[in-house]
């Protein structure tokens, strides 16, 4: 199949799947029970619009390019095209004194200022989304895990458990094992937002090569990182909530339990978000150790007119 239609179908496909995913999200709104019902509309329906545009606008330059076009490009990108602004960027480190590092045949260049931003942005940007999702009219999210842990746990291995709401409690939203008579208070540390927090700063705020060629995909490639990361961290996080119940619901020790996941499932989640930064953002890694070399840099400047 010629490559230019799998991509159309590739894209197509995300795009179908985004509108699914927007329409089961204003249909459930009016049946589901959190007072904050109406704030997950707000929060993910729009994101769900910027990423049907993100998507339809990558789509539309699909559209506009055809096998030898793309190869010229291609062509042009890794060989003239990275040539002529390699030459402007040494320019540039001549003039401004920058760096310019290289990683699987791309050039970096990074502003000492998106390094900052990045350094000083990300615990800022990270403790905002923290505090917000742990807001009281953010219980939708309990509500969506302990609905579909119940779900597949009925469905897979027919536990006969129950959702249970009490709004007056502390912990609203609980998982009850009839056969069992057990209790599972879903708090908000369940729904693995402090994991979303961390992944959606970090990528939010890596930095931009200022070398074009480098730069031109950015945003394409952030959203498939972001969008790829939140739906594994999600899969691994109800997963967990489904082992745990489980093996509770089977007579193994639940605190050992409880904690060999939350390890486990940090690690695994840390090791995609690692990978998925390597395979579509490696700005990352390359504005660290970007910054590092700056350090050196200014440390041996220092050192050279200590000795003069």
């Amino acid at each position: 199949m010629n490559p230019i239609t799998v991509k159309k179908l590739g894209y197509t496909s995300i795009l179908t799947l985004n509108l699914i995913f927007l329409f089961l999200i204003v249909f459930s709104i009016p049946f589901m029970e959190s007072n904050g019902k109406y704030l997950m509309g707000i929060i993910l329906i729009p994101l769900l619009i910027i990423l049907g545009y993100i998507v339809v606008d990558r789509y539309h330059f699909i559209l506009r390019k055809n096998d030898d076009l793309k190869k010229k490009r291609k062509q042009n990108k890794n060989e003239s095209y990275q040539k002529t602004h390699l030459k402007k960027d040494k320019h540039k480190q001549k003039k401004n004194n920058e760096l310019i590092l290289k990683l699987d045949e791309q050039y970096y260049i990074f502003s000492k200022k998106s390094i900052i931003i990045l350094l000083i942005g990300s615990p800022l940007l990270f403790y905002f989304f923290y505090i917000f999702f742990h807001t009281e009219t953010n219980n939708w999210l309990e509500e969506i895990a302990t609905k579909q842990t119940v779900f597949i746990l009925n469905v897979i291995f027919d536990i006969k458990s129950q959702v249970l709401l009490s709004p007056e409690e502390e912990i609203p939203w609980m998982i009850l094992i009839l056969q069992k008579n057990n209790i599972f208070y879903i708090t908000r540390a369940c729904t693995a937002v402090h994991a979303y927090s961390i992944f959606g700063a970090i990528i939010i705020l890596i930095p931009h090569s200022q070398n074009q060629a480098t730069r031109e995909d950015i945003i394409w490639r952030k959203t498939k990182a972001l969008t790829i990361s939140i739906i594994a961290i999600y899969i691994l996080n109800i997963l967990r909530l489904i082992l745990l119940i489980y093996l509770d619901y089977i007579e193994i020790p639940l605190e050992p339990i409880h904690m060999a996941l939350n390890y486990l499932s940090g690690i695994v989640g840390a090791l995609i978000f690692m990978i998925l930064l390597y395979k579509w953002t490696p700005e990352f890694y390359v504005s660290i150790y970007y910054m590092y070399r700056l350090i050196i840099q200014k440390i041996n400047l220092k050192a050279l007119f200590k000795n003069n």
